[in-house]
């Protein structure tokens, strides 16, 4: 009798790694299954990501299109005396700065007589 019960243990054994072989084996399909599908949504979303960084760019490149135009148009739009207003207020400017970046005292003096004109 101990002999058989021996014999049932050991079965009993047997059977239960069997259930536990079958339950691995279950979730490692599920797991490939559900490997598949991350696979599958991981490549649409690499297409997409291509697809949106190909519109940013295109609309980045009308983006650019559209200020040139839009400064060559507000330029075109000035007459010619406000076209040549400009041209001095921007010379001033650049006088301006080109003083502020030299470090001739002398020039300092011409400024502040500028400013006093």
């Amino acid at each position: 009798m101990a002999e058989l019960s021996k014999y049932e243990v050991l079965l009993n054994d047997i059977n239960t790694v069997q259930a536990q072989a079958a339950i691995l084996t279950n979730k490692c399909r599920d797991l490939g299954q559900r490997n598949k599908e991350l696979e599958g949504l991981l490549t649409e979303a690499g297409k997409e990501k291509i697809n949106l960084a190909q519109k940013v760019s295109e609309l980045e490149r009308d983006l650019k299109v559209f200020q040139n135009n839009n400064a060559e148009n507000i330029i075109n739009s000035f007459n010619e005396k406000e076209k040549e207003s400009l041209k001095i207020k921007l010379q001033n400017l650049i006088s301006r700065i080109d003083y502020h970046l030299s470090a001739d005292p002398s020039r300092r003096k011409l400024d502040e007589a500028d400013k006093q004109v």
